[in-house]
């Protein structure tokens, strides 16, 4: 038996965020799409995981990590982070614990903060740190520095989700001016 129309040869991701899921794409796919909380450390341990999983089974190292990431560049780096803090609340409120936020070591304080009134709780006490890892976000060189971090880490790709959408036109040009083309 054969199809009619065969597909072409093309890559197949998998989009998955739990520890079991990820180990079955590692098996069954050719990448993974992670989610817009994937920090460094995050990716990392994705990466290792899945060399594991792959070299054990006689599997090929080829595999694709795709990573999403919210993001904004601006002149002012406090202001500029503070335009992404509530959609990463948001993300971290719908998402909870999970091992994107504890291989941080901030599973127990985000559920208080989603215990004691979700994303607003943790827009008002979310640690400035969190957002090294949850964004990239910033003046240029803040952006530039957490594109690194991310490419270090084990990603093949970064898709960035720029935020607001209400300046979409002027972030997209001064990535493309002042971001983009100083990653090596």
């Amino acid at each position: 038996m054969s199809l009619t129309h065969p597909a072409p040869e093309l890559d197949v991701l998998g989009a998955v965020v739990g520890p079991k899921s990820t180990d079955l794409c590692a098996e069954i796919s050719d990448g993974i799409v992670l989610s817009v909380l994937s920090g460094p450390k995050y990716v990392a341990q994705v990466k290792e995981n899945v060399e594991k999983i792959r070299n054990a089974k006689g599997m090929s190292a080829k595999f694709d990590i795709v990573t999403y990431v919210l993001a904004s560049v601006g002149d002012d780096r406090e202001e500029t982070r503070n335009g992404l803090r509530g959609v990463a609340a948001f993300y971290l409120d719908a998402m909870g614990t999970t091992l994107m936020t504890g291989v941080y070591g901030a599973n127990e304080q985000l559920q208080q903060m989603i215990d004691q009134g979700g994303t607003d709780a943790i827009v008002e006490n979310m640690p400035d740190e969190w957002m090294d890892w949850l964004t990239i976000g910033g003046t240029p060189e803040d952006c530039i520095r957490s594109i690194r971090n991310l490419f270090n880490a084990g990603a093949t790709s970064i898709v960035l989700c720029l935020m607001p959408t209400s300046g979409i036109d002027a972030q997209i040009k001064r990535f493309s001016e002042t971001v983009l083309p100083n990653i090596e």
